[in-house]
This record gives structure tokens, sequence and C-alpha cells, in this order.
């Protein structure tokens, strides 16, 4: 299948004049179309099969305003772009030019502009289909990127059920991995890993419900003892019970 990147010239134009360009977006112009004759020259260019080759993919729209169908998309989307090279996963270019072409259709399923003012119009797109701001925290607000970034940081290769921490958090994804997702240890994927390990054998074995009560608390402990511990060389067993210490001593009845 084809994918597509924004240009430059084009990125720059839209977010610079996207109040101009609202009924484009409402009445689902193409992009192709209405984008290249703004700028007077090709808005989007062909990904080349060598950094970039996926199959088809379909993005679930059963119920996909109200965003029930996030999770499944997360486990679509990642498989199709397991390959995906991270450094490419971090260019705006990428997401804004599949958002706008490949993936147009689903995206405004899922986030409908009709019931909008102008206003709140501008800020959807902004924040859906672009970069709203810089940093990770653009991955998690940006729909494609947002979905590639959680299956790419919860993935483990070789389980069963190589999403199973996507699994755990799924009851309140927003709540669980937002600012979790801002936390230095989270780069680490052995560190991230024995993070959820812990909290998952921890709900099981105490029978105390991890949410964002718990969890953001646990993880501003893990954000402490790791300046002053290099996690990653610390047995996960001890970081493990370290957790489950401090669940104990704070959270249990």
């Amino acid at each position: 299948m084809k994918m597509k990147i924004m240009n430059q010239a084009a990125l720059d134009y839209i977010k610079e004049n996207i109040e101009d360009y609202l009924d484009n977006y409402l009445n689902n112009d193409d992009p192709e179309v209405w984008l290249t004759n703004a700028i007077h020259e090709p808005a989007f260019t062909e990904i080349d099969k060598d950094i970039l080759d996926v199959e088809d993919v379909d993005l679930s729209v059963l119920n996909a305003s109200k965003g029930t169908s996030d999770v499944a998309n997360i486990k679509i989307l990642h498989d199709a772009f397991i390959n995906l090279n991270p450094s490419f996963a971090t260019d705006e270019r990428l997401w804004a030019g599949l958002s706008h072409t490949y993936f147009r259709e689903f995206m405004l399923t899922r986030w409908p502009l009709k019931e909008l003012d102008k206003s709140k119009m501008k800020k959807s797109i902004i924040n859906h289909w672009f970069f709203p701001t810089s940093g990770q925290r653009a991955y998690m607000i940006n729909t494609l990127a947002r979905y590639w970034w959680i299956g790419h940081k919860l993935y483990q290769k070789g389980y069963d059920n190589p999403y199973y921490i996507l699994d755990f958090v799924a009851k309140d994804i927003n709540g669980l991995l937002f600012e979790v997702f801002g936390s230095n240890y989270t780069n680490n994927p052995k560190v991230l890993k024995t993070f959820f390990d812990a909290l998952i054998e921890y709900q099981e074995s105490r029978g105390l419900v991890i949410d964002r009560s718990n969890l953001n608390p646990a993880k501003r402990y893990i954000n402490l003892v790791g300046g002053k511990l290099i996690l990653d060389v610390v047995d996960p067993l001890h970081v493990k019970k370290m957790i489950f210490d401090y669940l104990d001593l704070n959270f249990s009845t």
C-alpha cells in the first residue's frame, strides 16, 4: 500500500493557515488536491518501500468517535508498522501525511468535526492530525503517533500475548499512560517492563485494583528511586519488591 509523508512546506503552510481550510476538512476534500494547489507544489511524497513497506491496514471505526476502538487500533497499527524506525516515528511529517491520505476517512470518523464550532474544529485538527507541541507529549496527543508509540513501548516480543501490558492498562488507557509516558524511566524498555510486571503481579496477589490513584504515585516513587539508583542494572526482583513495599505501605487495606 502507498504511504505518504506531508512535505515540510505543506506542513508549515497548513498549520499557519489552518483557519482558512477548515471547510476542506469538514467536507472531506482531498488534501492532495487542495493543499497542493494552495502551496503550488506537491504537498505529499510517497515513502520509499525500503524505508516503510506495509500491507493494507484497516483501523477499526466501530464506535470510533467514542474512543472504544483505540486499544484494538493500537495493536492493528503497531503490528502493521512494527518495523518502523523509531527515529522516523518522531517525524511530524509522517503522521500528518498518513492522517491526510491513507487514514483520512478514519480520522474524520474518529474525530468528527460537524458539530464543532470553528475554534474547537481548529483545535481538534491541530491536536489529532498534527503535532500540537514538541517532545514526547506530542506522541501522546496526535492520534496515529499515539497508537504506534504506545504499541512500541508496551510490546513484549516473545510472549504469547505481546500486548499483555496494553491489555492491563486498557481499562483506563488515558489515566494510566498519559503521565507515565512523560517519565524518564519509560525510555528504558527493561525498567518499563519491570514496573508494569510489578503492578500486574501486585494486583493479582493482593487483590488491590491498580488505577490512576495508585499507579501515578508509584510512578513518582520509581522516578525518585531512579534518581538514586541505575534501575536497569538493578535486579528486577529487587525493583519489584520496592514497588510492592511502597504499595503495601501506602495503599493496602
